[in-house]
């Protein structure tokens, strides 16, 4: 049984191991391109973080904030 579930767990997370995690100067790069990139850059003095993963056909922005966090799905076209 404990083989099973090691195998289960271990073919879940390399689904998950293709996906390029992006820093938050590569994902801002990224944002320039969307109507939020002004909202986004005056709060980054107020603690606001961005961080970013490549999957594949897409890009997933998560803005961090006091108050929680918030995603962001972006083509590879940037649209």
């Amino acid at each position: 049984m404990k083989k099973f579930v090691s195998i289960g767990a271990l073919l879940v997370v390399s689904l998950f191991a293709n996906d390029k995690v992006l820093n938050q100067t590569e994902a801002l790069k990224i944002l320039k391109a969307t109507p939020i990139y002004n909202q986004v850059v005056p709060k980054l003095k107020q603690g606001l973080k961005v961080k970013g993963q490549d999957k594949g056909d897409f890009y997933l922005i998560t803005v961090y904030d006091k108050r929680g966090a918030g995603n962001v799905f972006i083509t590879k076209n940037l649209k």
